[in-house]
């Protein structure tokens, strides 16, 4: 989430901070390599949280700074992609560890963005040879890039095509098996949900996911059920600041009212956004942006299931 160019700065500027602030946080940290001090085991070796949120592996993450923002693990749990921005939302890099003999390498930028000014919110493909991210080169927008890990390594990074990617910046990608993928846009002039997906013809067309999930308030970083059941995104509906929130399906390929996912989730002087699964589907991972800097804390996503009607 990096408001001064996702459309969130907006969130901010009008219901959140004032420009003193803004003026005050410009701070940026800027890291290009780390140590995960031979961190060993899934998940760097933490222990499985429940249905409350915990900060995410903090001792390894704030080692490589105070401003992570968005995480991904393969579905073979031997690779992680961590983006790290900054105070202002102004900037995001990533980097890459790999686990070999249950070791996790140190942190080093990501193999493949040599070219790239910004690159962010890491999304591993359902068998782990895509990763999506978010990317911007010199020249172009903020678009989705997709990247293959082939047998001597990363390949080199390919932008999707239109009508993913346009005119305006595009967020967070996030797929159903059959290739329908939710993401963000600020095409309408604000950040809203859009679902891309193969039309009767076969012929690729993006649709805005009007209300009540898009309601013209900031929404984004969709995340799907691997099963489309439901759609956790960030909103700023409530006109204080980026809260988590969840619509479950209706059945009849709309979507139910959505519910903020409460107080354990989301705090009043925060924002959360950036919600995604883990590669079997049972951890939620979400960031913390708060004035000091980001925490990317995890959940069993059991507890969003309790969340429905």
């Amino acid at each position: 989430m990096h408001l001064s160019i996702s459309g969130r700065t907006s969130i901010y500027q009008l219901i959140v901070f004032s420009s003193v602030f803004l003026a005050s946080v410009s701070t940026i940290y800027t890291q290009t390599t780390t140590k995960t001090d031979q961190t060993k085991g899934t998940y760097f070796g933490q222990t499985l949280p429940g249905e409350t949120p915990v900060l995410f592996a903090p001792e390894v993450l704030n080692s490589v700074s105070a401003w992570v923002e968005a995480t991904a693990f393969s579905p073979d749990g031997n690779h992680f992609f961590l983006a790290v921005g900054d105070s202002s939302y102004s900037s995001a890099k990533l980097y890459y560890s790999k686990c070999v003999n249950n070791v996790w390498t140190p942190f080093q930028e990501a193999p493949f963005i040599s070219g790239f000014t910004f690159s962010h919110e890491p999304v591993f493909s359902a068998n782990g040879t895509t990763l999506t991210f978010t990317g911007k080169k010199e020249t172009g927008t903020i678009d989705l890039w997709t990247v293959k890990y082939l047998a001597q390594g990363w390949s080199t990074p390919v932008a999707l095509p239109s009508p993913i990617n346009s005119d305006a910046k595009e967020y967070r990608g996030s797929y159903l098996p059959d290739g329908t993928m939710y993401f963000g846009s600020s095409r309408s002039g604000m950040m809203q949900v859009y679902k891309a997906y193969n039309n009767i013809s076969q012929a690729l067309q993006v649709e805005l996911v009007g209300p009540p999930i898009s309601t013209k308030s900031f929404e984004g970083d969709p995340c799907i059920a691997p099963d489309g059941h439901f759609l956790i995104f960030y909103s700023a509906r409530d006109g204080k600041s980026a809260d988590l929130y969840v619509s479950f399906s209706d059945g009849n390929g709309g979507w139910q009212t959505p519910i903020n996912l409460g107080d354990k989730f989301n705090r009043m002087d925060s924002d959360e956004y950036g919600a995604h699964l883990s590669p079997d589907g049972k951890y939620l991972f979400f960031t913390r942006h708060t004035l000091k800097g980001n925490g990317i804390y995890w959940a069993a996503s059991s507890a969003i299931e309790k969340l429905k009607y």
